[in-house]
Order: structure tokens, then C-alpha cells, then sequence
């Protein structure tokens, strides 16, 4: 599963279950992100993207 920290939007990915400022990712409503949160999960990740993909686009990569 992977956890994002709250505070710090670092991602890990662990069997564990895990508490705190970690939140599962799947956990996150991206939909109420903006599309620049969203492109930069995705550069965080290493997943390569359109330049003028629209939003749900690269919610569908995520």
C-alpha cells in the first residue's frame, strides 16, 4: 500500500499498516486537487504524462 505524509507529500510504499500524518494514497480525493498537484504527483512518482493532458487524464494515470 502506499502512504503519503501529510506534512512533507513524501510517498512510501509498505505491507504495513501505518498511523500519524500517513495517509493511504488511495485515501486522497485528487478530484478536488488542481491539476498542477496532480502533475506534480505524478513527477514525484516518475510517471510521464502529456504536456496538455486535461485533468482526468492524469487522474486516470494515477
Amino acid at each position: 500500500m502506499r502512504y503519503q505524509d501529510k506534512k512533507t507529500g513524501a510517498i512510501i510504499i509498505t505491507d504495513c499498516i501505518i498511523y500519524g500524518d500517513w495517509v493511504p494514497v488511495d485515501a486522497i480525493d485528487w478530484t478536488a486537487k488542481s491539476v498542477a498537484d496532480i502533475k506534480a504527483e505524478l513527477d514525484k512518482l516518475g510517471i510521464d504524462y502529456p504536456a496538455k493532458a486535461k485533468k482526468q487524464e492524469l487522474l486516470d494515470l494515477l
